[in-house]
């Protein structure tokens, strides 16, 4: 239990690390021209749902027992690697 228990708070720090990197880029679209903005909001939008899929994850695992976690934990291992895959993307298109 002690593996899954730290698997879910390493992960529960980082979507709250996403959220902000999601912000983040959501602010910069904001101050940006109308091509780089709507760009940019689309980049934002796919984020936040790669993003939604790791939490849709993370809650099997909260409420996985300590036997059927490791299936859940293969899951989100593919979510992850997407979405820092994805986020490194847009971070990568818009840097200043």
């Amino acid at each position: 239990m002690e593996k899954k228990d730290a698997f879910s708070q390493k992960l529960e720090n980082q979507v709250k690390e996403w959220k902000k990197a999601i912000d983040d880029l959501q602010e910069r679209a904001q101050k940006s021209t109308t091509h780089a903005k709507l760009e940019l909001l689309e980049m934002v939008e796919r984020l936040q749902l790669k993003m939604d899929a790791v939490q849709i994850r993370l809650d099997e695992l909260r409420r996985s027992s300590s036997e059927a976690w490791s299936g859940i934990e293969k899951k989100i291992e593919v979510a992850v690697a997407e979405m820092k895959t994805a986020l490194e993307q847009a971070r990568n298109k818009f840097k200043h």
